[in-house]
Order: structure tokens, then sequence, then C-alpha cells
């Protein structure tokens, strides 16, 4: 009798608690997608090292693959999501696994697509064709950053570079221009190329482009982009634009070519004074419709941002570097106000907002850590109005850990927590949390530098050989997920895997036919 008791208190409590995989499939996605890292604050060009937070982020997605049935095809759809590619190795490798994927249901997992590998001359014909065939299978790609490492030889021959920048866009097919919603361009790219193919992307909202000569267009007539509500322009110290004269020609040739109609961001690099009246002269034509104005670098006086700003009649959210005497600043709209600094600023009391007499409409005042990547960004993962929700406690704070790192925000404050500040794997409470980072700033350091001295040996000694010693952690894990077809979203995602290790460029180059037909294939499949 007992045990028939038993069985029936069991049976009754599995039909009142429903099994995981009776979860709505979208449902698993978006819990597990909360517990990996936003893809915007890890690095993949400085993610190098088995503990690096991006090779530590992908070995947990590709961990939640082998948690459950329920859980697999979840964890493929997050290693799909957002591929990176950062050896030229990698891209063909993922064009045959998608081409060979039985299901079909790999392909359309890919929404966002990252070039950032190493080309050299002779492997621009391996990275077209294979370009092409991924954005053939891949009908559902809404994020494209296209940030190649060229071989000096190519990027120097005025012949060859320009076909890189249309390797990127014009392989596109037209009927799935409609559906890219976000640019993000590298250096190699010239605006003269690329903005005329970019004007055929109709839902273009985000672009991201290193700054060069924008030609005018044949007709005469600016290029327009009507959905166009974010620009991003960046600067490289190796961009020649970066030279006063060209910086300033560069500037008016982007004013006199572009019609932005729905712009209501723009981001800056502001690295040195003579850059300000350029500015300037870009606000006067753009800033009455913008909302958000972020500039980083290194403007150092209040003056500077009144002279910009006084341009933007309009804009509530303003991004600026932390400079002495901010609080003057003024402005009658300005809803947030982020701060950029590093960390020896945020070691320092922040002011607080009642310091700001000018901004009138002032709702929050945050400091930003640059150590933390993507910083254009970062207000946007982090809207400033969530930090109204914190307590009013400075003591107090919010603890986001991710896999390799963690990120605090407090009432006021964005910063990143490095390993050697606080060792994420102690298992800290919430009132340890607060203590450690409640400590006086001398003790602070004291901590920090002897925290460095007693792991600083091991630390260095795991940078060293990292690729090595990430391939040979994720061999095992390939090995269990056997060929359902993980294999594939690990080579597509993570540089450490040991498929792209073992791939060498010139077996790749060898293959070049059949990469030909697997291409032939698709354009003829395409065709019905």
């Amino acid at each position: 009798m007992a045990e028939d008791s038993i069985d029936h208190l069991l049976r009754q409590s599995s039909s009142i608690h429903p099994p995981a995989m009776a979860l709505p499939f979208e449902l698993v996605i978006d819990i597990i997608d909360r517990a990996c890292a936003p893809p915007s604050l890890l690095d993949p060009y400085l993610g190098c090292g088995p503990m690096s937070p991006w090779a530590q982020n992908l070995r947990f997605q590709k961990g939640l693959t082998l948690v459950c049935k329920s859980w697999s095809e979840a964890g493929k759809e997050l290693l799909y999501r957002d591929v990176v590619i950062r050896r030229i190795s990698q891209l063909p490798l993922l064009a045959h696994a998608l081409f060979k994927d039985s299901t079909s249901t790999l392909a359309p997992m890919v929404k966002k697509l990252r070039l950032l590998c190493y080309v050299s001359s002779s492997q621009h014909r391996v990275l077209e064709i294979s370009l092409k065939s991924v954005f053939l299978m891949c009908t559902r790609i809404r994020h494209l950053v296209f940030d190649p490492v060229l071989d000096a030889s190519w990027s120097s021959s005025a012949q060859i570079a320009p076909e890189s920048t249309f390797m990127a866009l014009q392989n596109v097919p037209e009927v799935r221009r409609e559906l890219i919603t976000h640019v993000e361009l590298g250096i190699p790219v010239s605006l003269s190329h690329a903005i005329p193919e970019l004007v055929q992307f109709p839902n273009l909202t985000v672009l991201s482009c290193e700054l060069s000569h924008l030609a005018p267009a044949a007709d005469g007539v600016p290029y327009t982009f009507l959905q166009l509500d974010d620009l991003r322009i960046t600067l490289s110290y190796s961009n020649p634009s970066y030279v006063d004269a060209a910086f300033g020609n560069n500037y008016q040739s982007l004013i006199s070519s572009l019609r932005l109609p729905a712009l209501r961001k723009v981001s800056f690099i502001a690295w040195a004074d003579y850059m300000l009246p350029h500015y300037v002269s870009f606000l006067k034509n753009f800033g009455n419709q913008l909302l958000c104005l972020v500039v980083y670098g290194h403007f150092h006086r209040v003056s500077q941002f009144e002279e910009l700003i006084q341009h933007c009649p309009n804009v509530e959210h303003l991004v600026v570097p932390h400079v002495k005497d901010l609080t003057t600043l003024e402005h009658p709209k300005v809803v947030w106000l982020d701060a950029l600094g590093g960390p020896p600023s945020l070691c320092k009391n922040h002011d607080l907002m009642d310091a700001y007499k000018n901004l009138p409409c002032l709702r929050g005042v945050r400091h930003l850590c640059t150590s933390l990547f993507q910083v254009a960004v970062l207000p946007s993962i982090f809207p400033p109005h969530l930090a109204t929700r914190l307590p009013g406690s400075n003591s107090q704070a919010s603890l986001l850990t991710y896999p390799g790192f963690a990120i605090c925000i407090r009432k006021g404050l964005v910063y990143r927590l490095d390993l050697e500040c606080l060792d994420m794997h102690c298992g800290l409470d919430d009132g340890g949390f607060r203590h450690m980072w409640n400590f006086p700033e001398d003790e602070l350091v004291k901590a920090r530098g002897s925290k460095v001295e007693e792991g600083g040996a091991g630390e260095r000694g795991d940078g060293e050989g990292a690729e090595e010693q990430g391939s040979k952690g994720e061999k095992g894990e390939e090995g269990e997920e056997g060929e359902s077809g993980d294999d594939a979203a690990s080579s597509s995602s993570e540089a450490t895997s040991s498929e792209y290790e073992d791939c060498e460029v010139d077996g790749i180059d060898e293959d070049m036919t059949a990469l030909e037909d697997m291409l032939d294939s698709l354009q003829i499949l395409s065709k019905f």
C-alpha cells in the first residue's frame, strides 16, 4: 500500500509540474539567452585563449546543447545566430556545413554574420565564393559586419581593394537586401564604393563605417537612406582620414552627398581639437533631427561639448567623455547624461544629479567605464532609465555575471569588474560583494596588487598557447555531440575550434572545385 501511495503522489506531481520540454521553443531560447553575455559586450578581436570572455561564453553556449533534447535545438539557435569568422578557413567550412545539412534548419538560424578574418590576396577567390554561397543559403541575415584585415600587398593595390567592398555587399541577393537592417564596415571599405551599394538596402537602420571620402553620385543627387536612424562614424589610427586636411575633406563629402531624413542618433570619435569644426559643420546639417549624440575620445573642455549640442536643440540623450566641470554643461532638453571614463575616475565620488543646475530636464546621470567594449553601443545595451529603478544608495548595486566577466550597475555607475579585483569563482554573496567594493580606494588598490602578484604567472601562462589549449579542450565536447549538427555550430561560431585549427588554407585552395560546384548548385536552386 505504501508503494502504491508513493507512485500515486509521483504521478500527481508530474502532472502538476510539466517537463521543461513542454515550454514553447521561443521561451526556452529567451530563457537561456538571458544567461549568455550580449554579443556587443564581447570583442572577438581580443577574445583569444580558452579563458577569454569570448571563449568562455561560447563554451557555455555549446554546453547548453548537451543539457537535454529540448535545450539542444535552442542551443543551436544561439550558436548559429551570431556567426563570427576569425580565420579565412572558417568561411568555406561554414558554407559546406550549411550545404550538407539534411534538415535545412541551420542556415535560417544565422541572423548575424561577422567577417573579422585576415585575408591575403591569394585568398580573394575563396572568400568571394564562400561568401556568395553563405548569402544564398542564409535567408534571414539581418546584421552584416565586414571588417577583414587585408594583406598589405592587397590593400595597397587600387585595382583589387575595391573588389573587397563589392564582395560583401553585391553578393547579397536582391531578394535578401530588404531584410538587412544593420551594416558595419571596417577600414578596408571605401565609402565611395559602399554607399552606392548600401542605398539598395531599403530597410537599413544602423550603419557603422570608417571615415573616407564619399564621391558624389553621377547625377549629383545625394544618396538617400529613408530608414537610417543610427549612424556611427569610426576612425582608426591607421586610417588616412586621420590627417587634418583629409579629415575635413572627407567630412564635407559626407555632408554634401548624404540625405538622412530619419537620422536620430550619431556617434563620433573625437581624437584631436582640429576635428571639432568639422563635427560642428556636420551637426549644422543633421543636428536638428538628433535625439541622441555620442562623442567619445579626447575632447577635454565643456565648451567643446556645448559648441556641438547648440546645433542639437532636441537631443535628449548625451554621451560625452568625463571632463572637469562637466556639471556646468548647459542644454534645455537633455534628459539622460552619460559620462565616459576609465576605472580611476570611477573610484572617485561621482557627480550627483543635483549638481547639474543647467540641465533642467535631467532625470539621470551615469558614469560608463570605457573598459567595456563597444562603448558606442553601451548606452543602448543598458538604457539609462534602468538606473532610476535602482536603490538610492550608491553602496547598493546590481551585478550581472557572465562567463568570464561581470558588470556592476550602481545608481550612476556602470563598469566592468576585473577578475584581479573580484574572483568570480569564490561565490561571494551580495553582502560579500558590497563589502568588497566598499573598501577605501587605497585598500582596493592594495588588494588588486596582491591578487595580481599571486596569480599573475598562472594567468600569463594561460594566455600563452591559448589557441592550442582551446582546441584540446573543445575536442571532447565535439566528440560527445557526434553528428547531431553541433559540430557545424562550433565550427561556424568559435575560432578556437579544433576543426579550424587543423584546416590549413592551402587545403581550402585545393578544394576550389568543390566550392565552385556548390555555388553553381545554389545559384540554380535559387532560381526556382
